[in-house]
Order: structure tokens, then C-alpha cells, then sequence
């Protein structure tokens, strides 16, 4: 297949929130020291990590580790700790690489299985692969590739380029030229001759340093670097051959050399370097010889491999110059990629590496020092681009979003498909990332992504908080309207909407036509200043700046903008701005600085307005932001001004003063803020420090509460809980309990990012969200404790903004707006991962305790009652955080009671444990409390002796012995009794014996001459033989109810004409068989015999000798039988057809659809309508067409979930489902059919014949 290409440009820009800030947790030994160089690392099935390092193989739980190194007194120890490769196999075995030399680990000792890999030594960075077929993969081994699936089966394939084939060489030796041109020469082709030109000299890939032209004039004919090859591997010595066929006239040949020969001449054929010209015809051995690309046997076709890796399917996937080779179980199939045009060619030759992945897409990712290069499984588009900085890559890795890390001599990248940026991370004082030479990368089945450089061993943790960039630096807050619970849209100052669905994981943007914004009058530049939006059924509203525009929903094309009156004072005036939405009936009511104004919601025609009444002395008095704040409330809505809190009433279309701020604060800072409505919706909140106001919304009377704290210029934000009241303000958070008038302030010394705060949110376990310009913390309102997530040095210029009033609130998860975006986040599913259990050690009397396989393995533990001192110690291995990992557990039939613990307290002790059969119980938690499924092991606990099941026994013997002989009495009593009732029991049995073998006889007989009537029936029926040279494409579908059918089918030849009959007879069985042979005898007769060969004249025909035969008078109690035909001739020539039928019609299939030909409403025998004769209907044919004649048994079948009859209907879309398919196919497609229809629920009620036949 042709690949489709991207390379992809690694720019490594920060545009994630966490970017290069991030910070690694570095892993470290018991002793708190780093591991060294970890030279690979792998996850068991169980969930144990596994490093390698130069100091060993570590066993890591989370908790603590094991080490594993060579001990010269152990035999089954490692053999070596400078370990330089890992790999873990699908049955379990760890394998190790020491330099050139490979072993295998299972079940923390050395394995002595696979002598032939582990005796052999091979190259210092060969690894070993298995793919599903369970084949082990073992290359580079200097050009090779072994294949290893045991012993007696070792496959090696070389690497190797296109050779001069060894019969043009064999040829060239026997037909040796006199002489060869070395440098110029001119020859003269008297008349038009084919010639092989054969040149010869040394080279290299991409180099040529000896090699011939031919010219005509300035035309090159011939060019041997177009087609040199090696004759041999490694070889410098290349060959050119090429059949040229020349026309008449003087020719140039030219032979251009370095002088160097630094080759032995013992491989060239000819006596030097240099041309030569053979005529030859082509028809001949050595020309069809010249043209065959030859390569050696079991060769890959390439010079170097690049990586070896096994794809998604399990097949073994092998990564070369050349492109990417899929070995798929019996053949390799090439993914051709010239990397050498791609990357540069010294890299590609002196082995530098090339990871090769694949993303769960099916696409292949390929690392390079100049970044990316994608190749796509359709292989369509192909794009490329290079890095300009090389970096040496070691590893890439695609974890679970589809982000592919790049391992790297210059830090951590990662590349994200999505949105196409990168992310890099390099060593500094502040992240811990142990150095900027990166060598592997892991992630683990918890999402934390672990990474092995040269100096130590580092550890992502899975982010929590999702960002989205919007390309916004906006300080004020942007309105984001709410679709569903998981999808919204947003706007901020960037000209566009931008889109985002949770579950869809989709963020777009729809760019918002710039003409309707208004020009700066300064810059020139449009103003992107959205400052609501509001859905109305199949309308999106939107203000912005002066003006008002209308969308359609969901297409969100423009219908019409308005702009807002202007602001007058005096002779001056300015724009306006507006600041809320809000719909009521047909109208939209825009609230502005000076009104609010009420325009109609289809066409935004001015139709009313509401002034706030405030005069101003000049346009520069004017506050841009008069309304604060908006809350909804019963078909009223309630106002926060820099003035006053104002009551809304669109009905009336009237505005109330309900409070006024002190005439002090009036248009200052202190008056900004917002107004919350608590959840009885009887009461109105809002803060003006030091005071915190509740109105009631009955009577609107107002009760003031002075919290004696100073204050501070800025805004207010409040936040209503069950009982508390939450204000936000520039000098802290305050916490007020009206029903004790307590208040607490919490500012920067208590946990808070920063003082500054500007937002409050809860969540579904009603911890407090608090936001500011420099951070985020989190509040449990229980114990107050709080944890911040993130600090200014994280956010460099990106800072948490004030809400909008359209902010929504969301049921699963949180969102908190930015200067240029959002961050999202869900508090209820931090972790979902269920960790995996393990028994790390089980401890007998504090000593660790030695089984026959490891304890994590363990199912079943059997002790003596004098070992029932017994630890097992626990691990949750989940690594996201190990030490916030729970763990409970019980020994049931001892105590059925969990016993709680924590990671510091992981062992399970259980002292003096009685004899008796125990389940050992236990389940952890990962950090977040998901708990894993239970483990279990069996404890069995043996008595001493005098309390085994023996000694018991042996206790009961006398009771047994005194009671035997009551017993014995008692059975000899039972036993005559028994006699006498079995003599009877036989004498019955053998009656019912004689009279089951006499029926048994009987039936015998009768089922045998069926089956011989059977043999004669289908002897008269035409045979498979005789059908197939009469029709090209047919079936015959014959299903007797019984052994012998009173359907039949027949078919004869005349001509070009071919008859085709489908006919059911009166009864099935036996009576329908003596009926279809007179039917099959009758056809013969008038058809064969007569020649009749129209369809009307044979069924006339066909009934007179029905009713001859069967002395048919139409008497009461006289013979009524008879038959159902279907009757056809087909005309080859003319690609006609006639029809007649009794009762059964013809179908036709066309072009997907069915033509039914109807038949006469009479049988073939006496009828009321005896003196009728048969009509006879033509068809015109096509080429394809199909022909479908069959009896009413096929419809008529009931079957189904509620025993209805299959019918016509469903018989005919069946016949059209199954019209593509060959005629067999679809003859076993009615098969199966019809016996699913019937199933084991309904026997077949009558005989079956389907004939189908195309055209």
C-alpha cells in the first residue's frame, strides 16, 4: 500500500496550563536515593512495576521494593546487575538484557528455559519481541532478524538490497566482450537492434563514483546510475544492466570513472570497469534475466532496521529505511516510506534509532531528530516539514488521550493530535525532572506516566484540571451560556463562539461575522467585547459593546443587529453599552447603562424603555458598568446598581427602588459586587463591607450586619449556603452566620491562594471552589481545611476571573473562567481507576515465609495448628498517590468484622488462630477511596492429631460395632423381600420386551419401502447432472415433509427452448408421491413425446390426463385430487419466457425488485372452471434477471416467536435481501431461513420446493 505522511513540526510551545511547569515526583529507594540509570521498565499482569537499572532489577509496590542482583552462592539469581533492556512477555517472563547477552526471569528467580537465546550471545542493543502467534523476535543481530518460537524452530531473515541476478552473471562470464570502453568511444547502429548494455564499476547507496552513459547527440539514452545493484552483499562492486533498443545512427558511449578501483576485480565478469555491448533479442533468457529484481532467500529488503515493535493487532511490526514491515503470520506487508528524502541520510545509515508506535487510530507514529512522522493506515494525504534544533530520541509512547511523549536527549516532549501543539519539559530547579537525557517512557494502567532518564527515575501524576485555551487576555468577566448539562458555549473578546461538549471531548470555535462589531475610535480595531448571551428556542440572543444581535440556534448564522441609542448628557454623547439579557414574552429587554430597553424578539425593533433616572453632570461621569449584577426572581427581576438594588418588572414595565447605598460609595469600587437569592427564595443577599445586607422578597424590608472587619476597596461577591453566608471580597474570604451573627475572615495566612478573592463555588460535597486573580483553593466547610492547586508562578500571566451572571452551574463538574479561557474540572471522579490487590508477603511469627509459589500468587495456604502466628502484608497498586491508599480486611469464620487501615499500617496480623478452614478477606483503595475488588486466599489451619477427623472417628467405631448387628438382622429380612419383588419386576419386563420388538419390526418394514419409494421417486426426478446442462445458474430448494414429497420439479430441453416445472400435488407422503410420479409420467408424455411446447397447451393437456387417470366426474364423494403448477419456458435465443400456472405464480427479480406473473385461479384437475383453458403470459428478460417458481410450503410454514405463518410478504423480501448472492448462496440463505423460522418449536406442515433460476 502507498502511505499518506505527516511529518510533524515539534515547535514546543507552552499552551496548556500546566506547560513546562509541571512538577515531577522523583522515585527513590528506601534510602531516599535516586535509582540510577533505569534502562527499562514494565507493569506485570498483577500490577507490580518492574526497573531495571545498572544495579539491578527492582520489584516495586508503591510502598516499598525489592531488589533482585546477582549472588554468586545462588544459582537461580540473576547473572548479572548491569542490566541494559526489560521486557515482559505475554506468559510472564521477564526478559533482561546484560550488553550483548539476554536472559529470562519468571517468578523472582533466574529461568532455564530457551537455551538457545540465552547461550548465544548477540549485539548490544538487540531486543526480544513476542508477537500473538507467541513467535519471539530477536534483532538487530548484525543484519539479521531471528525468529525463535523453540527450539527446533529458529528462522533467520538477513537484510539485504536488490542483487545483480546470479544467472545474468553465470551469462556475462561465458559471453566475456573482447573489449569494454573505459572512457569515449562512438559506434555506428546501422539498422534498428536491441542491445544489453551492461556497466560496471564501484558505488555505494547514493553514490556512484564509476559508471556509463550513452548519448545521441545531447539525448541521454542510458544512464547506469538509474540501475546499478550489488552482486553481492555489502559489496562495493555494482553491476548496471538495461535492454536499450537503439535506432539507427551514431551513438556516444561514455564511461565516467574516480581512477580509485579500490575493489578486487575477482567478482567482475567482465576484465575491467567499464561499458559493454551485447546485442540481444528480448525475447531472450538473459533479457528476461536482466530485468528480475533478485534478492536472497528469507530477505528483508532494506540495510538497516530502525525499531522492531508489535502493533495493535499482535503482529510483529519492523521499522527500516525503507518504511514499515508487517509480519502478519505467513507473509511480511510493507508500509513503503523513504525516510532517507524524510530524515537525513547519515542518520538513517549509522544506526541512530527510530521508535516506532501505534495509536489507537491505527495510525503509525515515528520518531526522528526532527520530530514526528505520521503514517496513516489509508494512506491517502502526505505532508513534510523538519525541526530545526536535532534532538536524539530514545522512546515515544501514546498514553490514554492520544498524546505521544517523546523520550529525548533534550527533555520530555509531548505532541498532542488534537490540537497540534507540544509541550516541552526540560530540567530545572522547580519541576525535579532528574535530567534532560530522557530514555524511556511508561504508562501506567492507572494513567500516571512514569519516566526513566539517565540520572533517575521521575513520575507524572494524571491531571485533574482540563484548560481550554480560547486565545483570550480578557480581565472582565464573559458570559457562558449553559446547552446541557455537558455542552456550552462561550464567548470572550476574540471575535468568536466558542463551542464545547464534554462527553464529545469537541472544542470548536464559529467565528462571529465581524461587521456588526464596532471600530475602536482610537485603533481602528473591531471591539470583541461580548457581555451576554441568552438562548430563546430556535434563537440565540447577544450583546456586545452598543448593540444587540439575533442568531438562528442552532446554525448561530446572523439574523439582524441593532445598535442602542446613544448617551446623551447636555450637547455631548457617547455610545452606549449593554450589559444583560434578559427575555420576557415576546420581548427581549436589553439592560444598559442608562435604561433598559425592550426591542422585539423577531426583527429587534425599538419598541419601549425603562431609564434608570440618574443624571450626570458630563459623558465622562458616566459608569459603563451601572448594573452590577442580575438575579431572576418569580416573573420579577432584581438589580444591583453602583446606586441602588432596584426591582424589574416587565409586566408593568416599571423599576422599583428597593435599597440604596449610602450616598459615600455610590459609583465607587466599594459598591460593585453582586446580589445572591438563597435557596428558600425568600431572601436577597448582598455585601457592601463592613456590612452584609438580607432583604426580604415579602416585604423588602432590609436587616443589616456589621462584621467589624475594615474595609477594603473592591468588589463583593456572595455566596448563600444552607446556613452560612460566603462573601468574596479584596481582603479575604468571610464566613457569616446570620442565626449566630459570627463571622471569620480567611485570607492568605489560612491557606488561601491569595487575598484577593473574586469567586465562591461548591460542589456536590459542598467544598468550597475559592478563586482569585492569583490561584485556587480548595475548602472543606467541615474541618476548614484547605489545599491550593495553583499559585501565580504557576499561572505566569493566566489568572482566575470573577463570574459572569450567565455563568451556569453544572451537576458533575466545575467551571471556572480565566483571562484566556476556562478550566474545568469534575470533583466526583478524580480517580475511577479500581487499584489491583496484592499480598506482597506473608510472615509466619514475623519471619517471611517460603511457599511453593510467591504470595501474590497464592489461592490456598495450608499450616500446622503450631504455625498460627500469620501475617499477610497488603498493597493497593494504584501510584497515583500510594500513601493515600486505604485498605480494610477480615478473616472470616474467625471475625467477619473489616478492620480499617491506612499505607503505613499495611500488614494484616492474626495471633493464635485456631484449627479450622479461614478466608483470608482484603480490598484497597486508591488515593481517591474507589475500592478494588475483594482478594481472598484460603487459610486451613490443621488440628494436632487427637483432634483430626481419624481420631473422631475412631472414637464412634464401638457405637458403630454395638448397632452392626441390628443392622445385619434387618438386612437379611430385606433382601428375601427384595428377591421376591424382583422376580416379579423380571417376568413384567420381559412382556414389555416382546411386544416393544414386535412394534419395533413392524415399523421396520413400513419405514423401509418408503425409503426404497423414495429412491424411486427421486430416480424419476431430474438429476443434478441434467440440470446443470440445461440451466447455467440455478437452484433447486427440495424439502419433503416426510420421506417421499408430493412436490416435484421437473425440467426437460427442446430447442432453444427449456421447460421448467415447480408443482405440488394434492397430500404429502406417500399419497403425494403416487401423485407427483403421474404428474413427472403425464410431463414426459405431452412435452417430450407430443413436442407441445406452449405453457397453456401443457397445462390443458396435463389436466385431461389428470382427470382421465383419476376418473374425475365432479360428483359429490367423487376423486378431487389433483395439483399446483407452476409451469415456464425460457427462450435463450430471444431472452423471452412463457408462464402459465395453476394457483402458483412466477417471480421475477429485477434490479432489487420482485414482478410478480400471476397464475389461473384453477387446479390441474376437476374444477368448476374444467372447461377454462390456461392462460399463457410472456415475460421479457434481461441478462441477470432471476425466475423464482415454488409451492405454497415455503410461505405457508408457521414458525416465529408467535407461530404465524411465514407468508408471501416476508418470502418475497427474503428473495430480494438474498438477490445478490450467487444461486447457491442464496438457495442455503431461503434454507437457513426458513429453518430458523420454524425452529424447535414447530415441525414442517408441508412438502417444500423453491426453483430459482437466472438469466
Amino acid at each position: 500500500m502507498k502511505p499518506g505522511i505527516v511529518i510533524i513540526i515539534l515547535l514546543f510551545i507552552t499552551t496548556s496550563l500546566f506547560g513546562q511547569n509541571v512538577r515531577f515526583e522523583q522515585i527513590t529507594n528506601e534510602s531516599g536515593r535516586s535509582l540510577g540509570f533505569v534502562s527499562g521498565m514494565v507493569q506485570d499482569s498483577t500490577g507490580f512495576m518492574w526497573l531495571a537499572t545498572r544495579n539491578g532489577l527492582y520489584r516495586y509496590d508503591g510502598y516499598s521494593y525489592r531488589l533482585f542482583r546477582h549472588d554468586r552462592k545462588d544459582s537461580t539469581s540473576i547473572p548479572y546487575n548491569d542490566l541494559t533492556y526489560l521486557y515482559l512477555d505475554q506468559d510472564e517472563h521477564i526478559w533482561l538484557r546484560h550488553y550483548n547477552r539476554l536472559f529470562v526471569f519468571q517468578n523472582e528467580q533466574l529461568s532455564g528455559k530457551f537455551p538457545y537465546v540465552t547461550e548465544n550471545t548477540f549485539d548490544i542493543n538487540t531486543r526480544i519481541l513476542q508477537d500473538k502467534f507467541k513467535n519471539y523476535w530477536i534483532g538487530p543481530v548484525k543484519d539479521q532478524l531471528i525468529r525463535y518460537r523453540s527450539e527446533q524452530e529458529v528462522d533467520t531473515f538477513t537484510l539485504a538490497q536488490q542483487l545483480i541476478h546470479p544467472g545474468v552473471i553465470k551469462w556475462l562470464k561465458q559471453n566475456e566482450p573482447e573489449s569494454i570502453i573505459t572512457n569515449q568511444q562512438k559506434i555506428e547502429v546501422v539498422e534498428k537492434q536491441q542491445f544489453l548494455i551492461v556497466s560496471c564499476g564501484e558505488g555505494s547507496d547514493g553514490n556512484f563514483y564509476d559508471y556509463g552513459t550513452i548519448l545521441r547527440g545531447n539525448d541521454t539514452i542510458y544512464n547506469a546510475k538509474n540501475s546499478f545493484h550489488p552482486i553481492q552483499k555489502g559489496s562495493l562492486f555494482r553491476l548496471s544492466t538495461r535492454l536499450v533498443e537503439l535506432e539507427a545512427g551514431v551513438y556516444t558511449i561514455h564511461f565516467e570513472s574516480d581512477g580509485s578501483n579500490s575493489f578486487e576485480d575477482t567478482e567482475n565478469p567482465l576484465s575491467g570497469y567499464g561499458v559493454a555491448i551485447f546485442p540481444v533479442n528480448y525475447e531472450s533468457e538473459i533479457a528476461k534475466l536482466s530485468q528480475v529484481a533478485y534478492y536472497p532467500e528469507k530477505a528483508i529488503h532494506a540495510a538497516a532496521i530502525k525499531d522492531l515493535y508489535v502493533n495493535n493487532e499482535g503482529f510483529f511490526t519492523l521499522l527500516t529505511e525503507n518504511g514499515i514491515h508487517v509480519f502478519s503470520g505467513e507473509r511480511w506487508e510493507s508500509i513503503d516510506v523513504d525516510f532517507r528524502k524524510k530524515v537525513h541520510p547519515d542518520i538513517i545509515e549509522d544506526g541512530y534509532n527510530m521508535p516506532l508506535i501505534q495509536s489507537t487510530s491505527g495510525n503509525y507514529w515515528i520518531g526522528t531528530h526532527n520530530g514526528l512522522i505520521q503514517v496513516f493506515a489509508n494512506g491517502r494525504s502526505k505532508e513534510h516539514a523538519f525541526f530545526n534544533a536535532p534532538v536524539r530520541l530514545f522512546n515515544i509512547q501514546a498514553d490514554h488521550k492520544g498524546r505521544i511523549w517523546l523520550a529525548t536527549s533534550n527533555g520530555l516532549h509531548a505532541y498532542s493530535p488534537a490540537t497540534k501543539n507540544v509541550v516541552s519539559y526540560r530540567q530545572n530547579n522547580k519541576n525535579r525532572l532528574y535530567s534532560n537525557n530522557v530514555r524511556n517512557i511508561l504508562e501506567d494502567r492507572s494513567h500516571n506516566l512514569w519516566i526513566a532518564t539517565k540520572e533517575g527515575l521521575n513520575r507524572i501524576r494524571p491531571p485533574w484540571f482540563h484548560y481550554a485555551d480560547l486565545g483570550m487576555n480578557n480581565y472582565a468577566p464573559f458570559p457562558i451560556l449553559k446547552i446541557s448539562d455537558n455542552q456550552f458555549l462561550t464567548a470572550g473578546k476574540t471575535g468568536m463562539l466558542h463551542y464545547f461538549s464534554s462527553n464529545e471531548n469537541k472544542n470548536k470555535t464559529i467565528e462571529i461575522p465581524q461587521e456588526i462589531f464596532p471600530a475602536d475610535d482610537f485603533t481602528g480595531e473591531p471591539e470583541y467585547d461580548v457581555t451576554d448571551m441568552m438562548l430563546a428556542g430556535n434563537r440565540m440572543y447577544m450583546t456586545f459593546s452598543d448593540r444587540v444581535a439575533v442568531f438562528s440556534y442552532p446554525a448561530l448564522e446572523l439574523i439582524r443587529y441593532r445598535e442602542l441609542p446613544e448617551l446623551k448628557v447636555g450637547a455631548q454623547s457617547i455610545d452606549n453599552h449593554a450589559l444583560y439579557l434578559v427575555m420576557h414574552g415576546d420581548r427581549v429587554w436589553v439592560i444598559a447603562v442608562d435604561a433598559i430597553y425592550a426591542y422585539d424578539k423577531e426583527l429587534l425593533g425599538l419598541q419601549d424603555s425603562l431609564t434608570f433616572g440618574v443624571n450626570y453632570s458630563s459623558v465622562f461621569d458616566i459608569d459603563n458598568r451601572f448594573v452590577k449584577d442580575l438575579d431572576p426572581w418569580q416573573d420579577h427581576f432584581l438589580l444591583r446598581t453602583s446606586r441602588n438594588i432596584l426591582l424589574f418588572n416587565p409586566d408593568e414595565k416599571s423599576l422599583t427602588k428597593l435599597f440604596a447605598f449610602p450616598e459615600s460609595i455610590r459609583q465607587t469600587s466599594q459598591a460593585n459586587g453582586d446580589c445572591f437569592i438563597d435557596s428558600s427564595k425568600s431572601a436577597l443577599w448582598f455585601a457592601v463591607i463592613p456590612d452584609i445586607y438580607r432583604m426580604s422578597l415579602s416585604d423588602y424590608k432590609v436587616d443589616t450586619f456589621n462584621v467589624e472587619i475594615e474595609a477594603d476597596l473592591g468588589d463583593y461577591y456572595t455566596k448563600v449556603t444552607d446556613t452560612l453566608v460566603w462573601v468574596a471580597s479584596n481582603n479575604g474570604l468571610i464566613k457569616f452566620n446570620p442565626q449566630t451573627n459570627d463571622f471569620v475572615r480567611y485570607n492568605s495566612s489560612d491557606g488561601l491562594a491569595a487575598n484577593n478573592v473574586n469567586g465562591v463555588y461548591t460542589d456536590i460535597y459542598q467544598n468550597l471552589w475559592i478563586t482569585s486573580l492569583k490561584g485556587l483553593t480548595k475548602m472543606n466547610v467541615v474541618d476548614e481545611q484547605t489545599e491550593t492547586y495553583f499559585r501565580s508562578d504557576d499561572f505566569h500571566e493566566l489568572y482566575f476571573l470573577k463570574k459572569h451572571y450567565r455563568h451556569p452551574d453544572f451537576d458533575h463538574h466545575l467551571l471556572l473562567p480565566t483571562t484566556s479561557g476556562y478550566m474545568q474540572f469534575n470533583p466526583d471522579s478524580l480517580n475511577p481507576f479500581k487499584p489491583p490487590l496484592a499480598i506482597s508477603n506473608i510472615y509466619l511469627f514475623g519471619k517471611k515465609a517460603s511457599f511453593d509459589s510467591l504470595a501474590h500468587q497464592k489461592e490456598h495456604i495450608e499450616l500446622q495448628h503450631n504455625e498460627n502466628f500469620i501475617t499477610f502484608e497488603l498493597a493497593s497498586l494504584d501510584y497515583t498517590e500510594p500513601s493515600k491508599n486505604m485498605f480494610r480486611y477480615k478473616m472470616k469464620n474467625f471475625n467477619d468484622q473489616w478492620i480499617y487501615t491506612d499505607a503505613n499500617n499495611r500488614k494484616a496480623p492474626y495471633t493464635g488462630l485456631p484449627p479450622g478452614d479461614y478466608v483470608f478477606v482484603a480490598q484497597g483503595t486508591n488515593n481517591d477511596g474507589v475500592w478494588s475488588g475483594p482478594l481472598s486466599i484460603t487459610v486451613i489451619i490443621h488440628p494436632p492429631w487427637y483432634r483430626t477427623t481419624v481420631a473422631y472417628i475412631s472414637y464412634v467405631i464401638f457405637i458403630i460395632l454395638s448397632i452392626v448387628f441390628y443392622i445385619r438382622y434387618r438386612e437379611r429380612k430385606l433382601k428375601h423381600e427384595k428377591k421376591v419383588l424382583e422376580q416379579k419386576v423380571r417376568e413384567r419386563t420381559a412382556e414389555i420386551s416382546r411386544q416393544r420388538d414386535k412394534i419395533a419390526a413392524q415399523n421396520k418394514d413400513i419405514t423401509d419401502s418408503i425409503h426404497y419409494a423414495s429412491r424411486i421417486q427421486s430416480a424419476l426426478l431430474p438429476s443434478d447432472e441434467f440440470a446443470k446442462s440445461v440451466l447455467n445458474s440455478y437452484f433447486i430448494l427440495f424439502k419433503p415433509r416426510d420421506i417421499v414429497s408430493g412436490d416435484y420439479y421437473w425440467l426437460t430441453q427442446i430447442g432453444n427452448k427449456t421447460i421448467v416445472v415447480a408443482a405440488d400435488c394434492t397430500g404429502h407422503g406417500v399419497p403425494g408421491a403416487f401423485m407427483s410420479m403421474l404428474g413427472v409420467a403425464f410431463l414426459n408424455e405431452i412435452v417430450v413425446r407430443d413436442k407441445t411446447l406452449t405453457t397453456n397447451a401443457i397445462l390443458d393437456r396435463l389436466r385431461e390426463y389428470v382427470i382421465k387417470s383419476l376418473k374425475q366426474t365432479g360428483e359429490e364423494g367423487g376423486s378431487k385430487d389433483g395439483m399446483d403448477i407452476a409451469l415456464t419456458i425460457i427462450n435463450h435465443d430471444t431472452l423471452e419466457a412463457e408462464f402459465s400456472g395453476a394457483y402458483n405464480p412466477l417471480y421475477v427479480l429485477r434490479d432489487g425488485e420482485i414482478e410478480t406473473i400471476k397464475a389461473d385461479r384453477m387446479p390441474i384437475g376437476y374444477h368448476i372452471k374444467v372447461d377454462t383453458p390456461f392462460t399463457r403470459k410472456e415475460v421479457k428478460l434481461q441478462k441477470g434477471d432471476r425466475l423464482y417458481m415454488f409451492s405454497d410450503g415455503y410461505p405457508d410454514q408457521f414458525g416465529g416467536e408467535d407461530g404465524r405463518k411465514y407468508m408471501s410478504k416476508r418470502f418475497k423480501r427474503k428473495i430480494i435481501e438474498t438477490g445478490t448472492l450467487s444461486m447457491s448462496e442464496q438457495k442455503a440463505a431461503l434454507d437457513q431461513s426458513i429453518e430458523e423460522w420454524k425452529g424447535d418449536k414447530h415441525e414442517q406442515i408441508d412438502d417444500i420446493i423453491v426453483i430459482g433460476v437466472q438469466i
